[in-house]
């Protein structure tokens, strides 16, 4: 039997969760850098149903994406792949992600990631000047070195070096560029409850804080340069966990129950 002071928290651990669940459906459609020129792909499910809330999260190769420092969460190495099938108009598109991430030294750790969008046949046009021209067999792609160390207990740094590539024509070739992302990850450690196991996350992440720009040429020769937009995020999240005792085959045993809720914001710097 829970007990009376139990159950309160329990309650207002229910309307934390309630609240910040709030917050991540209120800023969930707000877009950033790499969302955009991949179309709205994301590196796997795990990111692509929290969003941005991931940049609080952390713990696998694909949270690099959102907070490079969250690649700090894992503990020894790790082998990350995913793709994603056509959709809407892009009928010919191919999106796909791979990573690796090892635990270098006791406080280091160090990743590689691949980011690949492949437009396919298209009947978008852009302007460049007064001029339209067809985008045929566009291709975005980004390759990042990261690093993510631990100063201090339960606190995460991380970069990504980037580079970034962009081609919209098939006949000129891919247009890049170089650029730094950083963030940082706090894990809060909070004193267990009766029968509860629970703590807090917060991540601070800044994509393109190099204030970085991509040129890119028309077939004619002409050229148009791009400002990658300078995306500030943070986010929140809080873990609980207890143990549930249910009668199994006549006999009662614990099974352990989890569950996570988060919020985030994210906003354009420059």
């Amino acid at each position: 039997m829970f007990n009376h002071q139990y159950q309160i928290k329990m309650r207002l651990i229910l309307i934390v969760s309630f609240l910040l669940s709030l917050g991540s459906l209120s800023a969930q459609y707000v877009s950033g850098f790499q969302v955009e020129y991949f179309y709205g792909n994301l590196p796997g499910a795990k990111v692509e149903a929290m969003g941005m809330a991931d940049a609080a999260v952390g713990g696998t190769v694909a949270s690099s994406f959102f907070n490079s420092a969250g690649l700090g969460g894992i503990e020894k190495q790790e082998v990350y792949l995913s793709t994603s099938a056509p959709y809407y108009v892009l009928k010919n598109s191919n999106y796909w992600y791979a990573g690796y991430a090892r635990r270098i030294i006791p406080r280091i750790v160090a990743a590689f990631s691949v980011n690949n969008f492949t437009i396919g046949e298209t009947t978008f046009d852009v302007n460049i000047g007064d001029q339209k021209y067809p985008v045929t067999k566009g291709l975005t792609s980004n390759y990042a070195l990261s690093v993510a160390g631990t100063p201090l207990k339960g606190l995460y740094i991380g970069f990504n070096f980037n580079l970034f590539r962009w081609k919209l024509f098939d006949d000129v070739s891919a247009a890049a560029t170089f650029n730094i992302d950083g963030g940082l990850l706090y894990k809060l450690e909070i004193r267990d409850l009766e029968k509860l196991r629970h703590h807090a996350q917060f991540g601070v992440s800044v994509n393109n804080f190099t204030g970085s720009k991509i040129t890119w040429k028309a077939p004619d020769g002409s050229q148009a340069a791009n400002d990658l937009p300078l995306i500030g995020r943070f986010a929140a999240a809080y873990f609980f966990g207890t143990d549930i005792n249910l009668p199994v085959a006549g006999i009662y045993k614990d099974l352990s129950y989890s569950r996570a809720c988060w919020c985030w914001w994210s906003f354009k710097m420059g």
